[in-house]
């Protein structure tokens, strides 16, 4: 678990099993992996700011990335990804702002730093959405892969963006696309929706 401050992955990496980040900066060295497995987006207890990835100009395969805030936080969290290449091959991929007690804000999940995203699981789901919030307005964003010559493609069982379950009736959700190539393989669409 690396939480709350700046960390290097210069060397080689020998880290095993799922690795969490929680409200950190972490830069990856060229050529070197940050992680082969799973990997959790959290915020900390004691700081709410979501965490920054410096991919280092390499691409981060992993089989599946998840995005949590802790109990009693009061604002949402910004993750971003820069530098590199996200190719997130398994799991469920969800993007929401999923704490009652927070009071405003926004979350977002940044891949506009990136030149290539892709999410491919057939059987799997893409969702950007506000959910389990107390009647305040929030906002959800997904930012794309963003470079001029990159590209992002998802694969998944369904893509929903929007379809809150709960929360104020001024929320909303965003995924941003990116300015080159996009492409969007599945079996259901959703936009929108309460």
């Amino acid at each position: 678990i690396l939480v709350a401050g700046t960390y290097a992955f210069n060397g080689a990496n020998a880290l095993s099993g799922p690795m969490t980040i929680k409200s950190a900066v972490v830069n990856v060295g060229p050529g070197r992996a940050l992680t082969t497995n799973a990997l959790s987006l959290q915020t900390s207890s004691t700081s709410a700011g979501g965490s920054t990835l410096n991919l280092g100009g390499t691409t981060l395969t992993i089989p599946a990335l998840s995005i949590s805030l802790a109990g009693g936080t009061s604002t949402q969290a910004r993750n971003v990804f820069t530098n590199g290449s996200l190719a997130v091959t398994g799991g469920n991929l969800l993007v929401n702002t999923g704490v009652a007690s927070a009071l405003t804000g926004t979350t977002t999940l940044d891949l506009s730093g990136l030149s290539n995203f892709s999410y491919t699981n057939a059987a799997g789901a893409v969702t950007v959405q506000t959910s389990g919030t107390s009647a305040a307005a929030f906002t959800t964003v997904m930012n794309l892969a963003n470079s001029t010559s990159g590209s992002n493609v998802i694969t998944a069982a369904s893509v929903s963006v929007g379809a809150s379950s709960s929360g104020a009736t001024a929320s909303n959700s965003t995924l941003a696309l990116g300015r080159n190539s996009n492409v969007i393989n599945t079996g259901t669409l959703q936009i929108g929706g309460y």
